[in-house]
């Protein structure tokens, strides 16, 4: 198999980096004129990177049939999701009706006049109206003359100075003028486009109650209402207006959305729609297997060889077969065949994951948010001499900076860490697993498995049900003909296992910015698991006098160990012992609390624990496993019962007798304490046992000296699961302080 980019060779624009975001913002008014980019103003070259899409189609035809004089839509509504395209679809429109060249050599277009039985259109009269133009309070000026309304700037667009006059008191009162003047001058122009473009834009800066030079809301409001029935009498003409689909996704700033609660509230928003409402829109969101074209044609010449490009989409499709229990069953249908080939060289579970799972982030314009990213990455892997067959989500270069700010800019913060500690660049975790295994360096298995899952797990909103990408989606992502999905498979469980913030459940995979439990544990088992010290003593407290429980842990706070400190200390002591020199002994301390302990000290909130954590062992012991020989009742005594358990004290050392000096130290400070010592257990590494635990993620009681009360985690806490080392048997789960 040919590689990619032996066959589809990007646009020179893409291949230089020299695209840029605006670039692929269509500006109507710029196209008017004369400023916009050369792809822009040269209608050939603009049809030529446009794919014609259904809702484009109808919209053309209307105004083909209009411009002459065979029907077609008067006023036409086009109204889609920010990002949505409906700026590029006006620009199609306003080509076609301004004629610079004929419309028969603008590809695409041939199919449509057929059909609408016109073999070439007359050249239109075209008038821009774009909101972010126009300021209400400041004229604009065409020699010696000053337009200061919407209709005054529309007469002076179709015949200058002669035309402005028949609107020139009505510009100068800013009172709207009627519809039979509007008729009367529109008339002698025909055949005429009006495109109005960010209307909201413009009528979001009238304030309730204020008159401006271009006039006032209400005027405003009245002259779209008189516009769109003068045009319905004017037979070769055709006015196309553009509206957010979402009362919310371009107001803007607070001004903005008070304005928009202003129109909502007075003739509003929906007051236009119903204006223009009695026609029927045509335009249609871009859908996915429309966006196979589109982004073709923006960003890659020609292919130039289509037999190789259906072999290659003929080996994976193949290769889906070979391994179909594994992966979605669409990929055996001939339709999937068909979608490789049509989105080639981009494989379609890129665009799945872009418009099914990105688009609906608020910030992420549909097909300008993915030309632009996918410009990005094409130009880092054409510079990278990546020689794949597709362009699949293993692909996509995180390491690269750029192609990771396009990415992440539309996420929550906190990304940045999540994509460089875990999934891509030099120091990832996945670079040093493939490092120390062959068999998955050589496929970069590790790196393309967890591009994948972010593309596919990254954007979460609120009504998502169910987070994550399934795992034969992440396998789809990175298989490629030839290779052993038994490889990919085994590394997935490696990343499960090594990753800090990668999620798994239910056979779903999924980042997040938060560590996963795997991060907690490394954590905390220093505290929890004896510190990884030889020697070890467990003491088991009882709170009898509340009170005096409390002082007597303000003074024990100082002693409890930092877990930081504690990691530099481990570290060093291997670094020592590697090196052949004797390293220094060390001990340490830390307290943890049961439910029943929390309560006696007065905790507030107790009710967000986690039900396990507050029933305790014993009672959940037949969801444990521990029936017959390990039920509660054949625990010792001193474990059966949980009020007579309240704190855990861990002693830890290097040394016994360091351990022994600091038992003795704190048996020291018990009379008077108000607590009882229960039970004294001596631990060592080697007698760990397994069982599951649950531990609370959001964080640790951390009491201050002198504090009355003891402080209860941050809020929100949450319940995770894992296999926990204990050491000191079934009697129920410890809340660990760390001091900072």
């Amino acid at each position: 198999m040919k590689p990619w980019r032996e066959i589809a060779v990007p646009h020179q624009d893409v291949l230089k980096g020299t695209f840029q975001q605006s670039e692929f913002a269509a500006d109507l008014a710029k196209v008017h004129d004369g400023t916009a980019p050369e792809g822009y103003l040269d209608p050939v070259a603009f049809f030529d990177r446009t794919f014609i899409t259904e809702g484009m189609r109808l919209l053309l035809d209307s105004v083909i049939r209009r411009l002459s004089g065979q029907g077609g839509d008067p006023v036409v509504q086009l109204q889609t999701a920010f990002g949505g395209g409906k700026t590029h679809t006006m620009l199609a429109v306003y080509h076609l009706a301004n004629s610079k060249v004929p419309a028969s050599s603008l590809s695409g277009v041939s199919s449509i006049l057929d059909a609408a039985g016109v073999t070439e259109l007359p050249k239109a009269k075209t008038v821009v109206l774009d909101g972010t133009r126009f300021s209400p309070s400041q004229p604009k000026k065409y020699g010696e003359q000053s337009v200061r309304t919407l209709w005054g700037e529309m007469a002076w667009q179709l015949g200058g100075a002669d035309a402005f006059a028949q609107v020139a008191e009505s510009d100068a009162k800013g009172t709207a003028p009627d519809s039979s003047l509007i008729e009367h001058l529109l008339s002698p122009y025909q055949p005429i486009v009006v495109l109005v473009d960010e209307l909201v834009a413009y009528l979001r800066q009238f304030e309730d109650g204020r008159s401006y030079a271009g006039g006032t809301f209400d005027s405003n409001l009245t002259f779209i209402q008189n516009l769109t029935q003068a045009f319905k009498a004017v037979p070769k003409a055709m006015l196309l207006i553009s509206l957010p689909a979402s009362k919310l996704s371009e107001v803007g700033s607070a001004r903005g959305r008070r304005a928009m609660e202003s129109i909502e509230g007075a003739l509003s928003l929906t007051s236009l729609e119903k204006t223009v409402g009695r026609v029927h829109a045509l335009w249609k969101p871009v859908g996915t297997e429309e966006a196979f074209e589109i982004v073709r044609r923006r960003l890659f010449t020609t292919i130039t060889d289509t037999a190789q490009a259906s072999e290659v989409c003929r080996a994976f499709a193949d290769s889906y077969s070979e391994n179909r229990q594994d992966l979605p069953k669409e990929t055996l249908e001939s339709r999937y065949y068909d979608r490789m080939v049509r989105a080639y060289p981009i494989h379609p579970e890129v665009f799945d994951r872009l418009y099914e799972d990105w688009s609906t982030l608020d910030n992420f314009q549909r097909t300008r948010g993915v030309l632009s990213l996918m410009a990005s990455v094409i130009h880092r892997l054409w510079n990278d001499d990546n020689k794949d067959p597709f362009i699949m989500p293993g692909n996509l270069p995180l390491s690269d900076a750029q192609t990771r700010n396009k990415m992440i800019y539309y996420l929550p913060q906190g990304w940045d860490p999540v994509v460089e500690g875990d999934i891509d660049g030099d120091r990832s975790e996945t670079v040093e697993i493939e490092s120390h295994d062959a068999r998955f360096g050589g496929l970069q298995a590790c790196r393309r498995l967890a591009r994948t899952i972010f593309l596919g797990s990254a954007p979460t909103t609120a009504s998502q049900a169910v987070r994550g990408i399934d795992a034969e989606r992440v396998l789809l992502g990175v298989l490629q003909p030839g290779q052993q999905i038994s490889i990919y498979k085994d590394a997935l469980r490696r990343l499960s296992d090594r990753l800090h913030y990668l999620n798994t459940g239910d056979s779903r995979f999924w980042f997040d910015v938060r560590p996963n439990l795997r991060r907690e544990m490394e954590d905390r088992k220093r505290i929890l698991a004896g510190f990884n010290k030889d020697h070890q003593r467990f003491c088991f407290l009882r709170i009898d006098d509340a009170a005096k429980a409390k002082v007597w842990l303000t003074t024990q706070i100082p002693h409890v160990s930092n877990s930081a400190a504690v990691k530099l200390s481990n570290d060093q002591r291997k670094v020592d012992l590697s090196n052949g020199k004797t390293p220094s002994n060390a001990h340490w301390l830390n307290i943890a609390f049961n439910y029943p302990g929390l309560g006696k000290l007065g905790a507030q909130h107790t009710s967000k624990f986690p039900s396990d954590f507050k029933e305790g062992m014993a009672s959940r012991s037949k969801h444990l496993g521990d029936v017959g020989a390990n039920s509660p009742d054949q625990w010792d005594p001193w474990l059966r019962s949980r009020d007579s358990l309240d704190i855990l004290v861990l002693l830890a050392a290097d040394d016994p007798s360091d351990l022994a000096n600091s038992l003795s130290a704190l048996t020291a400070t018990l009379p008077g304490s108000g607590l009882s010592l229960i039970h004294v257990q001596a631990v060592r590494r080697p007698q760990v046992i397994h069982r599951r635990m649950s531990i609370l993620a959001s964080g640790m009681v951390s009491p201050s000296r002198g504090s009355k009360a003891l402080p209860l985690p941050r809020a929100q806490i949450r319940r995770r699961e894992y296999r926990a080392r204990i050491y000191f048997g079934r009697a129920s789960l410890f809340w660990v302080i760390r001091h900072k």
